[in-house]
């Protein structure tokens, strides 16, 4: 397939995608074969490892000492779902066009903005979790913590996810012509109220959040390091102050010497 492909490709789908393709780039067979390829590995990678992250979480429990792995659990997934359909850009990469037709150009669009809202949101919700976790003098059933962090993080990735569906903003396929995503390509009123919205509720007010928690934590956590050292001081103090120490009876020892020799002259 020559350079000209993804052109072709995009004067194929304009019709039948929302909002159509106005230009598509592009690229050699030989880029093309080396985007798909990154795609590939990205995909074996990215599954395995966070898999592997996923059941080493869920089987060993003795790695989160007072808290549940679910939110861990639920960033390996999320992270795993963000690579998952990677053979489709691949496979249209090696193609030069988008193979799958304008539904599942928006279904993979609508997956991967949700999978990647979901694992910024347990990121935030897992600062969060350490606080909780610092904060409590002693071990407690969060169970409804966890619950609530899980059911919010979902949300929020639907919520984000599912607006362009409705209107609000919209999916295209993207300048490359093999994938799908934000039509970040016509910046409308539409697509700008939704970036800023999006900027603003789901990642820059939960950033500000999750650093307070973050230095809350660590400073609970530096006060709690400090503590048994003062202890154990005060402890090394009051116990040479004992009238049966040893370092009491040597000073008495040395005390009535003195007065003894004096006595003496």
């Amino acid at each position: 397939m020559d350079g000209l492909s993804s052109g072709q490709a995009g004067e194929a789908l304009g019709s039948g995608i929302p909002g159509g393709v106005d230009q598509v780039a592009q690229f050699t067979k030989f880029e093309h074969a080396t985007v798909g390829s990154l795609y590939m590995l990205f995909c074996v990678l990215g599954v395995t490892s966070n898999l592997l992250t996923a059941l080493t979480f869920y089987k060993d429990a003795r790695l989160l000492p007072g808290s549940k792995p679910w939110l861990h659990i639920l960033l390996a997934l999320a992270n795993m779902a963000v690579v998952c359909p990677s053979p489709l850009p691949a496979s249209s990469s090696f193609s030069g066009r988008w193979l799958y037709g304008p539904v599942l150009c928006q279904l993979y669009a609508f997956e991967g903005m949700f999978a990647g809202i979901v694992a910024i949101s347990a990121v935030i919700v897992l600062c969060m979790e350490r606080y909780t976790v610092l904060s409590s003098a002693k071990p407690k059933d969060n169970s409804m913590f966890y619950v609530w962090s899980v059911l919010f993080a979902l949300g929020n990735g639907f919520f984000w996810a599912v607006m362009p569906l409705l209107g609000w903003s919209r999916y295209d396929i993207e300048h490359t012509g093999i994938s799908c995503a934000l039509d970040w390509k016509n910046p409308d009123e539409s697509y700008v109220s939704y970036m800023v919205t999006m900027e603003i509720f789901s990642f820059f007010i939960p950033l500000v959040a999750a650093a307070v928690c973050l230095y809350s934590a660590c400073s609970q956590t530096g006060e709690k390091g400090a503590a048994p050292g003062t202890a154990a001081a005060g402890s090394g103090s009051g116990a040479g102050s004992k009238p049966g120490s040893s370092d009491g009876q040597e000073v008495n020892q040395v005390s009535s010497g003195f007065t003894e020799s004096q006595l003496r002259t």
